[in-house]
């Protein structure tokens, strides 16, 4: 043996990566963006089998108002390929891997996991609310699509309004 103390052996391990947990849903719901973050990485390194933790530092990676770099968007990633082999019938996994899209801008992916997370759980009260979102932008954007085919006369081209002097 190395002489490092193995705290998992010993069962304090849980414990203490359920206290990162716990402290990182405060700093996560306080907005603490970067205590949140450092906590759940605390949690994973704890107890890096738990896909619950693996999810949460994957949503707090990806709502940290921080820039999205690729690094950050691979550990995002990675922890929700985790996460999503041993969770993927849950609501909250597909609601995380729709986080995920949604930050890397692949808006089709996004709408289907929101619409996947609420099969699993039709009352996800953050995947209802930007599945809403998502379906009042696209009717937004055809009323503007519909407007600006007014605009075209009937050979499709711009209609100007000329004044006379």
């Amino acid at each position: 043996m190395s002489g490092c103390i193995d705290v998992n052996a010993r069962g304090e391990g849980r414990e203490l990566a359920d206290s990162f947990y716990e402290e990182a849903m405060h700093s996560f719901v306080t907005g603490r963006h970067d205590d949140a973050e450092q906590a759940f990485r605390m949690a994973v390194a704890l107890r890096p089998q738990s896909a619950e933790f693996r999810l949460e530092l994957a949503c707090s990676i990806l709502t940290n108002p921080k820039q999205l770099t690729p690094e950050r968007q691979w550990a995002a990633r990675r922890h929700l390929a985790r996460a999503w082999v041993d969770l993927p019938e849950s609501a909250q996994t597909h609601y995380s891997l729709a986080l995920y899209f949604r930050r890397t801008g692949d808006w089709k992916s996004y709408r289907l996991e929101l619409e996947e997370a609420l099969s699993y759980d039709p009352n996800h009260e953050k995947a209802n609310e930007e599945l809403v979102e998502v379906k009042q932008a696209r009717m937004r954007q055809l009323l503007a699509e519909r407007a600006h085919m007014r605009s075209l006369g009937n050979n499709g081209t711009l209609r100007l309004l000329v004044r006379k002097d």
